[in-house]
């Protein structure tokens, strides 16, 4: 009874997207990442850390005091004591500038400069749909590769099912309808949020 009660609350979650990024470590890396240094963890930063990892909060936390960039992107320097404090971590989510979007996307495609444009962040777009149809063979493992790279974490029903429609409904070509799919993905709150 009790593993069918969790089977439901699960399901329920999953479906109503109630389970925020909040509550899982791998946001909380996120949002320390792009406070110190400006910018997302890789997926395999975040894999790292969590998976293989019993301590990965602190270890990406002692990792990003010792990077070479430390604070150099903003006017607040975040001391490892609040980094690893109760506040931090149960901060409410906060929105992130648009700017910060493409510099994230710009970093997780390895674009050779971060340099905001128009072009380098289409050329950054193409390339993370590049990347997820080369590594996917399906449409909700595109979906969830691209998810993965802009936030750290795959889609949930509600999304994925919101970004197939819009895959499936725009009449173009293969790769413009994926450009569309990213395009929406990036207007995501978790995606906006840190």
């Amino acid at each position: 009874m009790r593993k069918f009660i969790c089977f439901l609350l699960v399901c329920l979650f999953s479906v109503t997207g109630k389970v925020t990024a909040n509550s899982d470590e791998s946001f909380i890396i996120r949002k320390a990442y792009i406070d110190v240094i400006g910018i997302v963890p890789t997926t395999s930063e975040i894999e790292w850390y969590c998976v293989y990892n019993t301590n990965g909060y602190e270890l990406a936390i002692n990792w990003l005091v010792n990077h070479k960039d430390y604070g150099a992107h903003s006017h607040i320097i975040y001391t490892k004591e609040f980094l690893v404090s109760r506040e931090y971590k149960a901060s409410a989510k906060a929105r992130i500038t648009k700017n910060q979007v493409y510099k994230n996307l710009l970093y997780v495609t390895g674009s050779a400069s971060l340099q905001i444009t128009p072009q380098n962040v289409r050329n950054a777009s193409l390339r993370l749909v590049q990347q997820a149809l080369a590594c996917n063979s399906g449409e909700t493992e595109i979906i969830d590769y691209m998810c993965d790279a802009m936030m750290g974490r795959s889609s949930n029903l509600v999304e994925v099912n919101k970004l197939l429609k819009i895959f499936k409904n725009t009449g173009k070509k293969e790769i413009e309808s994926w450009l569309d799919v990213l395009d929406e993905i990036l207007e995501l709150e978790d995606v906006n949020s840190k």
